[in-house]
């Protein structure tokens, strides 16, 4: 598919959604999100689609998949028309009646207010329990992140092929958060794989410490570090503290100065003899991070677990950074969010062996 038969095509399916009733029942309780109408920024994100629609179309070809590929499609609609006319691949019977059953999963204890408020409704901080391969994983988390990483498995793709951690895989985890898609990434890697945690917000780092006390059995298996993942080491940045939310700006801004650390660097200093699947989840800085990794990308071809929602150009700008990187990959697309929000997009080697 060139550009111009994307824009054609595109355009067709904007129009005949629009022209549909609404989806009232589209909307995003979950976060607290009423689905509307894009008519204020829905013609801009339009224009933007047809002046990158070679770049897009490019990845849809890349796409390994029917699923991945409607995923790709739905990103992009829901962004020019909002929640109203636009319908994930991904909302099916399955992934109502998980939304629904989230609550079933707590223990009820010590839920709280969390600190930081990201969401139009309040997010509280709960203990959760679930199973993951043969551990029990007990954590502090909220509602949203215990659906989206436990009962969906965000970081996971089952469709024409499976793509998820393994048992002795080496992971990195870029934006560790509170711990939770460490846990979930350890428990699968279990008995003999280990999860290198990134994350630099203090207060997210308090959260994460307790989650893996109440986990000893899995701790063992997680090393945090408390460093910002970028293009280079010893960049100078600053932490934007939301919570779950945290960015890094490059100019002072008041908050804590860290210094950057590439993948590769990382790599090389731990000495690593092999690296199996890499998660990024860092509020837009995922495309200089990856920067930081072409060596160890080139060298152990890991599995990639990417979010590509945060800025609008993330699907095919990432997608074309990994291809210059390495030609050996498969492209894989998933959505957990009825928006186009925690957008996955996975990438597979086809020449790496167990």
């Amino acid at each position: 598919m060139n550009g111009q038969e994307f824009r054609e095509a595109f355009l067709t399916s904007v129009l005949f959604e629009f022209s549909q009733p609404a989806r009232t029942s589209n909307d995003d309780l979950l976060r607290g999100f009423k689905a509307v109408d894009n008519l204020v920024s829905g013609p801009r994100e339009l224009m933007f689609v047809e002046d990158n629609a070679a770049r897009i179309a490019n990845l849809y070809d890349l796409l390994a998949d029917q699923h991945s590929k409607y995923t790709l499609a739905f990103f992009y609609l829901n962004r020019v028309l909002g929640g109203l006319h636009s319908l994930g691949p991904h909302v099916t019977p399955h992934f109502l009646q998980q939304t629904a059953s989230v609550g079933q999963y707590t223990t009820h204890k010590d839920r709280r207010l969390s600190e930081h408020q990201w969401l139009p409704r309040p997010i509280y901080l709960e203990e959760y329990e679930f199973s993951v391969a043969n551990e029990t994983v007990r954590l502090d988390t909220h509602d949203i992140s215990a659906l989206e990483i436990f009962l969906l498995e965000e970081y996971a793709y089952r469709g024409s092929d499976i793509v998820t951690v393994k048992p002795g895989d080496v992971i990195i985890d870029a934006g560790a958060c509170w711990g939770d898609t460490a846990l979930y990434l350890a428990a699968k890697s279990m008995p003999h794989g280990h999860v290198y945690a990134f994350e630099i917000s203090d207060g997210n780092l308090a959260i994460l410490n307790a989650n893996l006390l109440k986990n000893p059995g899995i701790a063992p298996h997680i090393t945090v570090v408390q460093r910002p993942l970028g293009t280079n080491s010893g960049d100078a940045m600053w932490l934007h503290d939301a919570g779950a939310a945290s960015r890094l700006e490059a100019r002072d801004n008041g908050g804590a100065k860290l210094l950057s650390l590439s993948i590769d660097d990382f790599v090389r200093q731990q000495g690593l003899n092999r690296v199996d699947f890499i998660k990024f989840d860092i509020e837009g800085a995922e495309r200089y991070a990856l920067d930081g990794a072409v060596q160890t990308i080139r060298e152990h071809q890991p599995t990639l677990a990417i979010s590509v929602y945060h800025l609008p150009d993330d699907p095919f700008v990432i997608a074309e950074k990994i291809q210059a990187m390495s030609g050996d990959y498969k492209y894989f697309m998933k959505g957990v969010c009825k928006n186009y929000g925690e957008t996955i997009l996975f990438c597979q080697s086809t020449v790496r062996t167990p």
